[in-house]
Order: C-alpha cells, then structure tokens, then sequence
C-alpha cells in the first residue's frame, strides 16, 4: 500500500501534506528500534473529494431578442482554477 499523492512520511513517524486524491488508502507502517526489533501495524486512511460549490444560486431571467449577461459563474472548494461545461439540460 501507500500513502495518497501529497502525503508523506517522515522518519520521525509524522504524516503530513496535502493529499491530492480522493479514495481509500491501505499502508502497513513499521516501526524499528536502535537494536533492530521492529513492529507493524496496518492503517486504512480515508480522504475525501472536497465539496464544489458554484455561484451563482440562481440565474436572472432573460427576454427574447434582448442581450443576456454577461454573468459571472464561480466555484469554491477545492482547487482551482475551475473549469466550466453543461453537463446535462438544454
């Protein structure tokens, strides 16, 4: 196993970063002692994908034959910078 993209171990025992994918990781971790004796332990991480949230809530409406916008779409969450499509709808 390993520890997700952006994380990393050092040999003082610490985790940290940023991890940079979302899923399930399994690692088994062992620990050695001056005298060379060792112990293992597995670890199942977690890391979930980050909440995306686009702005604005809601669209103004429009009228036939007249000019539309521009309006600004946003996103948060996540890192950016975001890209945009339609995904479904007409």
């Amino acid at each position: 196993g390993s520890l997700p993209e952006g994380l990393s171990l050092a040999t003082t025992g610490e985790i940290s970063g940023t991890p940079t994918e979302a899923g399930s990781f399994t690692f088994t971790l062992t620990a050695t002692d001056d005298n060379g004796f060792s112990g293992t332990r597995e670890y199942t991480l977690a890391v979930d994908a980050p909440t995306i949230s686009i702005n604005p809530d809601a669209l103004a409406d429009g009228v036939a034959g007249s000019a539309y916008g521009p309006v600004a779409m946003t996103a948060e969450g996540g890192t950016g910078p975001y890209g945009f499509e339609i995904t479904a709808g007409g």
